[in-house]
């Protein structure tokens, strides 16, 4: 083989001399536990941003750039690409994704974190709220001045 004499003495295709096992160096990309979501307080507001992590790891034994994209969907199907980003794990490593998401609205929705050509991860649900006012005085304070005066010099 390869222009390499070889004897063809108890060599068959059926019952070969010997083989060898090919080992094929590829990276083989995997998630590890469930994806992290944090947002500040106890519920997911809107124009608030929400953090979402998510640990990868190379369990092929060749360098290799990961293909993560976060997706946004809705409760009627519809999704929303968020972040799409390349990273770079070394074999037997982990790395961590780490994307961002700033609601523009309120409803029922999730996220789902996938490895592009493998596994998907999804969010637990999340209940967009409104935005928080900042009670009384912060509506007060957004009041043109002008006719903030006039109000209290007429009452």
């Amino acid at each position: 083989m390869a222009g390499n004499a070889f004897a063809e003495d108890f060599n068959d295709i059926d019952a070969p001399f010997h083989f060898w096992d090919l080992e094929q160096r590829v990276p083989d990309f995997t998630f590890v536990g469930e994806p992290s979501v944090k947002y500040g307080g106890d519920s997911v507001r809107v124009d608030e941003p929400v953090e979402i992590t998510a640990a990868i790891i190379n369990n092929g034994n060749a360098d290799g750039n990961v293909q993560i994209v976060l997706e946004l969907v809705e409760s009627n199907g519809a999704r929303t690409r968020v972040d799409a980003r390349q990273l770079e794990v070394a074999p037997g490593t982990t790395t961590v994704y780490e994307g961002a998401w700033v609601p523009s609205r309120t409803g029922t929705m999730w996220l789902e974190v996938q490895i592009l050509g493998s596994e998907t991860l999804q969010t637990p649900t999340l209940r967009v709220k409104e935005a928080e006012s900042e009670g009384f005085m912060g509506t007060v304070s957004e009041v043109n001045p002008v006719v903030l005066g006039v109000l209290v010099v007429l009452s």
